[in-house]
């Protein structure tokens, strides 16, 4: 970890997340948490996370007994899947891919109208973006009212 830290220029971070696991994986997991429990402990970071699809995370974290403090999902315009995880008493703290599964899906709808409709059924309102082109983010966001 020091190395990795040295090259991003930090010390420490606040959050470490475990992208993409499955449940298949959690011997392997399992192994890692000493590890990542001395990080916690020793103040190299400050929180430990899972990002990937909602059934595999809540596998892991049921497995784990809720050791992981962050969830980030994939998710769709609906929210099914932060669903799943809040009806088995898991806080999702970020989704991604929601328009992504939209229009795998088919929709018709714009960019602006799908994020609008996440944005108000998800609970945290807090999404993950894949762009850094800033015209598309405020395309995105301007269609949400003031109050939101």
């Amino acid at each position: 970890m020091g190395e990795s830290f040295a090259r991003l220029g930090r010390i420490r971070t606040d959050t470490l997340f475990l992208h993409e696991p499955y449940a298949a994986e959690w011997p392997q997991i399992e192994r890692l948490i000493p590890f990542l429990s001395s990080l916690l402990n020793s103040g190299d970071i400050k929180q430990i996370g899972l990002s990937g699809y909602a059934k595999e995370c809540l596998s892991i974290q049921k497995e784990s007994g809720y050791f992981f403090s962050r969830i980030q999902i994939e998710d769709d315009p609906l929210l099914t899947q932060s669903s799943l995880l809040q009806e088995n008493g898991v806080s999702v703290d970020a989704l991604f891919g929601v328009l992504r599964t939209a229009y795998a899906a088919g929709s018709s709808l714009s960019a602006s109208q799908i994020f609008r409709e996440a944005y108000q059924r998800s609970p945290g309102k807090k999404f993950l973006f894949s762009t850094t082109k800033i015209q598309h983010l405020k395309n995105l966001i301007s269609g949400l009212s003031d109050g939101d």
